[in-house]
């Protein structure tokens, strides 16, 4: 959603295209933070509770080698992610260093619109509450899928 917010704004696929956005465009910011929190599997966002229990899977089953690429992956996107949010912040490419370089007033926009910023934060929003009720999600869950029993009848 972030992507095609900026590519519609700027028409500009590049990286560079974030150049100062989180001044420009702050709750489009917002939604690119939460989505990549999530991503990297940082709390309270959906994505931790998910990546946690891959983990936990992954090591019940003793399948080191999964559990140290979800690990290695999540690191990786930290990474990328948190290049990305330097060059929004800030204005420059990450290896330029930060000096005195700032966004530029060129080329203001102003926020997305309503149709292209609503999607965006209500999936930002999701992400949240997931994350943040995910014990009460995943309770409902498995006491639902615990009334089956193997060939699919409901035992009560």
């Amino acid at each position: 959603l972030f992507a095609g917010i900026v590519f519609a704004k700027t028409g500009n696929r590049d990286i560079t295209a974030t150049h100062g956005l989180f001044a420009k465009m702050p709750l489009t910011m917002a939604g690119l933070v939460v989505g990549a929190l999530s991503l990297i599997g940082i709390p309270p966002t959906a994505g931790v509770f998910s990546k946690w229990f891959l983990i936990q899977g992954g090591m019940a089953a003793g399948h080191w080698g999964y559990v140290t690429a979800l690990l290695i992956s999540s690191l990786a996107m930290a990474v990328l992610f948190f290049r990305v949010f330097e060059y929004a912040f800030f204005g420059v490419k990450p290896a330029e260093g930060h000096g005195d370089h700032h966004p530029s007033g060129k080329g203001k926009f102003s926020e997305a619109s309503a149709s292209m910023l609503l999607p965006l934060m209500g999936t930002a929003s999701l992400v949240l509450l997931i994350g943040i009720f995910n014990q009460s999600i995943v309770s409902i869950i498995t006491d639902f899928v615990g009334q089956f029993n193997l060939t699919g009848s409901i035992m009560r």
